[in-house]
């Protein structure tokens, strides 16, 4: 979409993601040790179709009334409302922002789109982490997760004051 966007939100992006994989590496060497003795089968994961027509329909009203907000944010408060809507929009998803901020910087101001893009990005992950520490138990985990993560996560609980999250 927008190429010289892909060069100044590289840096941001990589730096985000050393941070997760050196806070990844920690939490798997601390839970490494201790073997899974649950036994818990892990329960399926219903999956819906994503190119299903309801699914693209709502992505599509999603997006129109970003672009909307963006729009209306810029001509009333340029610059900085933009991050507003960033933040609350990365709440739910982060692909509506981006596509608006690659067409925002074509003619905008790039480091206000790149900023809007790591701001959505952040608030995503930050609810998407709050959902992980809310609702999931080792129990719940998929099938492909190791014993020593959920081995982590009972020692997290345990520390935490209670035996089960949920």
């Amino acid at each position: 979409m927008n190429r010289a966007l892909v060069a100044r939100v590289l840096i941001p992006f990589a730096m985000m993601g050393a941070a997760a994989a050196i806070a990844a590496w920690i939490l798997f060497r601390r839970g490494g040790s201790a073997p899974d003795r649950t036994g818990a089968r892990p329960r399926e994961v219903r999956l819906r179709n994503p190119f299903s027509l309801t699914e693209a329909s709502k992505f599509g009203a999603f997006f129109a009334v970003v672009l909307l907000v963006v729009k209306l944010v810029q001509l009333r408060f340029p610059g900085k409302g933009l991050y507003m809507v960033a933040g609350l929009t990365g709440l739910t998803d982060v692909d509506a922002i981006t596509l608006s901020m690659a067409e925002y910087a074509k003619s905008g101001d790039t480091r206000v789109a790149v900023n809007a893009i790591v701001i959505a990005t952040l608030a995503n992950t930050a609810v998407k982490c709050g959902i992980v520490a809310r609702w999931a138990t080792p129990e719940s985990a998929v099938p492909w997760s190791s014993p020593p993560v959920r081995s982590w996560w009972r020692g997290s609980e345990r520390s935490a004051g209670y035996e089960s999250i949920g």
